[in-house]
């Protein structure tokens, strides 16, 4: 798609979910209210409509994710990021996969065991 072209949506699917989430992004990263950051989260649509989750947090200000992440990480010894991969979650109900990390190189995001998380993120 070329730049400031949008795409005319006569129905939705993957692929024009995908890019209807791209350009509602974009659009509020351009035109978004001063002082918040927002993220487009998950996406439920059906033949006609789409439902979106949208979060709004003040620019500059962990969020509690990265507030619990960090707590943790604290208290395990661990660094937040090292070499490739960030630490980005940590899901408290989750006994056998509590991290989630996510390596920069390709964006993609994996689950690990405490033990896992404290050989990869070892101060």
């Amino acid at each position: 798609m070329k730049k400031g072209k949008h795409m005319t949506y006569t129905k939705f699917d993957k692929k024009t979910c995908r890019q209807f989430r791209e350009e509602l992004q974009a659009l509020l990263d351009k035109h978004g209210m001063t002082g918040l950051e927002f993220e487009v989260g998950n996406m439920r649509y059906f033949a006609t409509e789409v439902e979106v989750k949208l979060k709004a947090k003040v620019a500059g200000v962990d969020s509690q994710a990265e507030k619990l992440v960090k707590s943790y990480a604290g208290m395990e010894g661990m660094v937040i990021e090292k070499n490739h991969l960030r630490l980005v979650e940590y899901k408290t109900r989750n006994h056998k996969y509590p991290w989630i990390y996510l390596d920069t190189r390709d964006g993609k995001r994996y689950k690990c065991s405490r033990s896992q998380a404290k050989m990869l993120f070892a101060a």
